[in-house]
This record gives structure tokens, sequence and C-alpha cells, in this order.
């Protein structure tokens, strides 16, 4: 599996991942969350917020995770993942990433 910055990917390739939560949210949550979707959309596209997606053998997307920093607090959004190695994979690079040496806690 090859971690990538998901702010390089094509909106093409994010797009289906933002259906897919939005989908589980409403499902199991009641929530609708597209207008959540769109604002963190456009806050990956104009580079603003950073994030991985994990792209498997096949070069499809098989995990993803955006996340900030807030104060001293580094904050992990959309933590997803097909399998729990993939999961495990995208939070390390989380907590390797420069942004996270900025922040005292992770929520």
């Amino acid at each position: 599996m090859t971690v990538l910055d998901w702010r390089n990917l094509p909106t093409a390739r994010v797009a289906p991942l933002y259906e897919a939560e939005e989908a589980r949210w409403r499902r199991d949550l009641s929530w609708d969350a597209r207008s959540t979707w769109r604002i963190v959309e456009d806050a990956r596209r104009a580079g603003e917020l950073p994030g991985y997606a994990l792209v498997g053998a096949s070069g499809a997307v098989e995990g993803w995770t955006f996340f900030l920093v807030h104060g001293d607090t580094l904050q992990i959004g959309a933590l997803t993942a097909r399998e729990a190695r993939g999961v495990r994979r995208l939070l390390d690079e989380v907590m390797q990433a420069p942004e996270a040496s900025l922040a005292q806690r992770v929520s």
C-alpha cells in the first residue's frame, strides 16, 4: 500500500470517498453531512487541509483521513480504511506529519 498526500488527488478520486461516508452517516446516524463534505473538499482543493489516501496495488483508494491542528490539539477526521492495518498506517503517517509536532493532544 502506498500513502499519498490527498491534496494532490483529483476531485474525481476523492468524491466517492465523501459519498460513501455521507451514506454511512445518513444510514447510521441520521445526519445529513453534505455541507460538511463540501467544506472539507474546498479546503482540500485549496491545499489548506492536510490528509492522506491509502492506495492499494490495484490503484484503488483503500483508506483515507484528514487532519488539522486547532490550538494545541491535533484533530483527526474521517480515519477509515478497508482493513485495520490500513487504519494503523494512516494513523502513523498523521502522527509523523510536520503539523502533528505542533500539537500536545490528539482528538
